[in-house]
């Protein structure tokens, strides 16, 4: 029963105070609504130092929302910046309710201690001379209200935008607050301020750096907040960043210029979040790397920020067993333990900061690696490095050579350390220490284009030195492989005109230099960059090399040239190339030969050659090199084998390697053995005079003549064809544009005599004991050629050859190049006519 009388006690006051709160909401806005209104209408017209944009419909009087509070609800309300004449504003607000105690009602006297923001953009400012856009209130003394007070114990914000800018010290700051509470005692000079915010941080920019950008954020701690001394100290301040906890203590001092004295550490954070916490600038030198495992941090945020200084930052990390992934890499880092640091140096800059992992260990693709790393100034960076490990080719290679595709081998790395500048304009400053080092590559392969390349080797630093053993490349119809060494190779990386020592031994087994060329012609080379105009001092690579190369070819093509098993000495000078002992068996000839190539000192390059080729095979030669470009005699109306010797050629070219053909010197006695001319048209338009047809197709045992080839000019002494139909003399010459002047004596055997007796009156034509004799010269062009009898031409012709020793003495040299000759001479048997006579023609 008293149980009963209890309950019922109970819900008759539960009733009587929900009343009493329904009769409080519903009379009090009635009864004291609009004194209310005005006395906080004449406190903020009293105290307010800027322009107001409200409608007094847009202000009301709450009870029940906050009850226990009261509030006075300001809606769509605006206020001006304080800057002189601004029509900006530095508040829009959808709602702003200021708090008070209900029981004050009666006492018309009202303190607000809450106030309530929503829906709302605050912009904060501080201009270039130090005044601020948001000095809104007046200065308090000497104008206490009897009325209305502030004593302000916590300011609430949902839904607000929220920007700072501080224009002296550069810093800005971008916020979306969700929900967000400021708690203390407000009003006082000195006071705990607790923090507790849900928001979207847009972005925190510091003397143009820029942090934290676009991260969802929780913030809660404390912060004791001196006024007067404008110093803001964080009592464990917890920042929570995409599941990243950072905790923060030190102090914040925001007087003409923001001075930071922060303790950072956090504890299981994931690697990409910590570069995050770096500026923007910084971190963007860093590629995103994300992270597993045990991670933890600490950092000393420590100095000045403002327009010219930024705050120095030290920071050191570690990761345990853990897991690192970068896009570059491919494959995940596994049992990770390592231990770094970053410091943006005594200068606070990008160009004093640096990355330190002064330890490194894990697996990548089940193989153990090890290393350390060194990146320091990210302006102009220095990096040093020592790695251990297998990594796969397809890591390495697009870093060395972009665009390569279908990448694949690996590399075995034994502790190569690298410390040097990754830019530098000379070789001074590109290497601070010697690399040293061994790398494997194994089975390495790559596609370019549509050509699969392969590559397999070691390569090896020993001192200034690279060692490369058994280096091979097989691609583009090519397989050849090189041992030997660079001598001071680093310069060369970073110096175009450094010098390149070289020595070893290069076995070509094949080279098709057709396929290697195309790769050049490919249409992305064609698009690539034109190289630099080259100036005096520039010089090609092949001019930089100094030292011997040991050269064995079995096989190389070019077109429809093939050349097989030969050897020589390639021995490098400054701006020099000499090729000594050419010997071998190629389908040309056996081949034995001197050359070089150099540099003049007007930029031109010249070939220099002497030697000989002996067994060629005359129609092969003239298909293997095009005919030389001329369709006039063609390898379709030559056979035979030729022996030479070239006494002396040279040949000069511009700085792109074309042929200055003017500059064409050659010197070389010919012999050529089992010879035929075939359809050979301009000595078938003899056959005007003569009417043979034995003319299209002559056959000779062994023709042996010195050549000489100047100024685009070939000249040939005379020298005798023989053949069963006719024995036939030519001297004369022969331009590079087809140009011809040949003097022919022409002697016909008994069988032709008998036809040409028939057809020709005796004044044509000489007697001989074995047949005729005709006496012709042919000029003008190889297309238009002008055959006559040329009676003066042709004796003065004939009477200088016999003037310098006779047709046959002319083919020996002067000093033999060799021991054996090349040639064996034999003087042809006397013939009856001991002078020779001249065929008279009459004048037309």
């Amino acid at each position: 029963m008293l149980k009963y009388k209890a309950v019922r006690i109970s819900l008759v006051v539960l009733a009587s105070l929900v009343l009493f709160i329904l009769l409080t909401g519903l009379l009090v806005p009635v009864l004291f609504g609009d004194q209310i209104k005005a006395a906080f209408i004449r406190e903020l017209n009293k105290n307010l130092a800027t322009e107001v944009v409200i409608s007094e419909d847009d202000i009301q009087l709450e009870v029940l929302r906050h009850f226990p509070y009261s509030s006075v609800s300001f809606s769509n309300v605006a206020i001006r910046e304080s800057y002189p004449g601004s029509k900006e504003n530095f508040l829009e607000a959808g709602s702003i309710r200021l708090l008070f105690n209900t029981v004050q009602v009666l006492r018309k006297n009202y303190t607000v201690s809450r106030i309530i923001i929503e829906d709302a953009s605050v912009s904060l400012e501080r201009n270039a001379g130090g005044q601020i856009n948001y000095k809104f209130w007046k200065d308090s003394e000497g104008s206490d209200s009897e009325e209305v007070a502030i004593e302000l114990q916590e300011v609430s914000f949902k839904n607000v935008r929220f920007a700072y800018r501080d224009i002296p010290s550069k810093v800005f700051m971008t916020d979306d607050i969700n929900n967000g509470k400021l708690s203390g005692n407000l009003q006082s000079d000195k006071f705990d301020l607790k923090v507790d915010a849900r928001l979207f941080h847009r972005d925190l920019q510091v003397g143009g750096d820029h942090y934290l950008s676009d991260q969802d954020a929780h913030v809660n701690g404390t912060i004791l907040v001196s006024v007067s001394d404008d110093l803001y100290t964080l009592n464990n301040m917890v920042l929570e960043v995409a599941g990243n906890k950072i905790l923060t203590n030190g102090t914040v001092t925001a007087s003409k210029e923001t001075l930071l004295d922060l303790d950072i550490a956090g504890q299981d954070l994931e690697l990409e979040k910590i570069l995050q916490l770096l500026p923007e600038r910084y971190a963007g030198k860093i590629e995103a790397i994300a992270s597993e495992g045990q991670l933890s941090l600490t950092a000393k945020v420590l100095g000045t920020a403002s327009s010219a200084s930024t705050p120095g930052i030290e920071a050191s990390f570690n990761l345990h067993d853990g897991t690192l992934y970068h896009a570059a890499a491919k494959e995940k880092i596994r049992r990770v333990d390592l231990q770094g640091s970053y410091s943006n140096g005594t200068l606070h800059r990008a160009s004093s900061s640096s990355l330190q992992l002064t330890s490194l260990s894990g697996e990548y693709l089940g193989e153990p690696i090890s290393g350390t790393l060194s990146y320091e100034n990210f302006i102009d960076p220095t990096i040093r490095f020592d790695f251990n490990g297998r990594l796969p080719a397809s890591v390495v290679f697009p870093f060395l050579i972009p665009g390569l595709e279908d990448i694949s081998g690996s590399l075995l790395i034994d502790h190569f350390r690298f410390a040097g500048k990754i830019r530098a304009e000379n070789s001074r400053r590109a290497f601070t220490e010697a690399p040293t080092g061994r790398i494997v590559m194994e089975d390495v392969a790559f596609k370019t284009g549509d050509e699969k390349i392969s590559l397999k080797g070691t390569l090896a630093t020993e001192g200034i030195a690279l060692r490369m053993d058994d280096l091979s490349l097989n691609g583009w119809g090519t397989d050849i492989q090189f041992s030997g060494t660079l001598a001071q190779w680093l310069p060369v990386i970073v110096d175009p005109q450094a010098q390149l020592a070289i020595n070893g031994t290069l076995q070509c087994n094949s080279i098709d230099l057709d396929r290697m060329l195309a790769v050049s012609s490919s249409p992305s080379a064609a698009t690539a960059k034109e190289p630099a105009e080259k100036t005096a001092a520039s010089a090609e690579l092949w001019e930089r090399l100094s030292g011997t190369i040991a050269l064995r070819m079995d096989q190389f093509s070019y077109q429809d040239l093939e050349l097989d098993n030969l050897a020589c000495d390639l021995y490098f000078g400054r701006s020099l190339i000499a090729f000594r002992d050419i010997k071998g068996s190629t389908k040309l000839g056996k081949v034995n030969m001197n050359a070089t190539f150099r540099r003049m000192p007007d930029r031109r390059f010249m070939l220099e050659t002497i030697g000989m080729i002996s067994g060629m095979d005359i129609a092969r030669l003239f298909d293997s090199f095009g005919n030389f470009g001329q369709d006039d005699l063609t390898s379709k109306n030559l056979n035979g084998t030729a022996d030479i010797i070239i006494e002396n050629a040279n040949m000069t070219f511009d700085e792109n390697y074309e042929l200055q053909y003017p500059s064409v010197y050659v010197l070389a006695q010919v012999a050529i053995n089992d010879g035929e001319l075939i359809d050979y048209k301009p000595l078938e338009e003899l056959s005007g005079y003569i009417d043979v047809d034995e003319l299209k197709h002559i056959r000779f045992n062994r023709m042996e003549n010195q050549i000489e080839i100047n100024k685009e000019v070939i000249t040939i002494p005379a020298m005798e064809v023989n053949s069963s139909a006719l024995n036939l003399y030519v001297t004369g010459t022969h331009t590079f544009d087809n140009h011809i002047n040949y003097q022919f004596k022409i002697r016909l055997g008994e069988i032709l005599s008998k036809k040409f007796l028939k057809r020709h009156k005796q004044d044509e034509y000489e007697s001989s004991g074995n047949g005729v004799n005709i006496y012709v010269s042919m000029t003008g062009t190889v297309d238009h050629p002008i055959i006559e009898v040329n009676k003066k031409g042709a004796k003065d012709a004939f009477e200088q050859e016999e003037d310098k020793g006779g047709f046959l003495d002319i083919f020996k040299p002067d000093t033999p190049l060799y021991e054996e000759p090349l040639f064996k001479k034999e003087r042809p048997e006397e013939t009856e006519t001991d002078t020779l006579e001249f065929i008279e023609w009459e004048d037309d």
